[in-house]
């Protein structure tokens, strides 16, 4: 039986954001990696051709290149902190202390330490281990997600819980 306290904060929501957007897809970050070599190659190339000719026309053309990378970046960057301003605003701050309690049979949530709700196994369709980030996420079909970081461990151990989920992620994959 493994018990974590859990919350939302603007800090895990985008550890998981950033997480779901950049690391869980090898796709998607590799695009990302390409998108930004190119960029930086086109710069670099106007640049040099501005030294070789010396037209103002190729330092333009770096400088619109710098100008629509920087743009890009920010316009995620703002997208990003939307999202993470419109979840946290959906929940209401109170003073109840939330947890959740994993044992082989089931979830369950608790709210002031009294049990509040049941969450069978069978209902979470993914489950992702992000060492970098020291969390773990679950996800419902329902779009319910769970965040479980390492440091909110009350009862039980990092270990025990990386075990519980990584047999009940095989057991997941069998099942798909």
């Amino acid at each position: 039986m493994i018990e974590i306290k859990t919350e939302w904060t603007e800090e895990n929501l985008k550890k998981y954001i950033m997480y779901k957007f950049f690391f869980s897809n090898k796709f998607t970050m590799v695009s990302a990696a390409v998108f930004g070599v190119c960029f930086a190659a086109i710069a670099a190339s106007c640049a040099a051709m501005f030294a070789m000719t010396e037209s103002a026309v190729f330092l333009i053309l770096a400088g619109a290149v710098a100008v629509l990378a920087a743009g890009a970046v920010l316009f995620f960057v703002l997208k990003i902190n939307k999202n993470i301003k419109a979840s946290l605003k959906d929940i209401s701050p109170s003073s109840d202390r939330e947890s959740v309690i994993l044992t082989e049979n089931g979830i369950t949530v608790c709210k002031n330490e009294a049990p509040y709700g049941e969450l069978d196994w069978e209902k979470i369709i993914s489950i992702d281990l992000y060492d970098k980030g020291k969390a773990a996420y679950l996800a419902t079909g329902e779009g319910a997600v769970l965040i479980l970081e390492y440091k909110n461990i009350v009862r039980g151990t990092e270990k025990e819980l990386r075990e519980m989920l990584l047999i009940k992620n095989v057991k997941l994959s069998e099942k798909a």
